[in-house]
């Protein structure tokens, strides 16, 4: 250790002692206090950011859970076709079941060339 630190470590009757580097009991006190006051803030900080982490967490969760509870929309039905123009005697026999005879007089009215 250098002659000038030991005296500052010794002290005398006219000046306090000192540590090492020089730092007197006054304001090695309030570097202290700063320093708590900082390790009380940052304490605070991160107890903070841990409980919005956590706010966020259950947020997200509750909407997810809102998200898998909405029930899924009905099925599109399968569009219908529809014939192109109008229907024929042979779609609608085959829609109803049923085939048609000619008339007698329905042949009657046929004209023929």
């Amino acid at each position: 250790m250098g002659q000038i630190l030991g005296y500052h470590r010794a002290g005398s009757a006219r000046l306090p002692k000192r540590d090492v580097i020089g730092i007197g009991p006054r304001a090695l006190a309030k570097v202290k206090r700063r320093a708590d006051n900082w390790w009380e803030a940052r304490k605070a900080a991160i107890q903070l950011a841990k409980r919005r982490e956590a706010d966020q967490a259950r947020r997200v969760a509750k909407a997810e859970a809102k998200a898998r509870a909405v029930p899924a929309p009905p099925p599109i039905p399968k569009p219908i076709r529809l014939p192109a123009g109008p229907p024929t005697l042979a779609s609608i026999e085959a829609q109803i079941g049923v085939r048609f005879v000619p008339s007698m007089a329905a042949k009657a009215n046929v004209r023929r060339p």
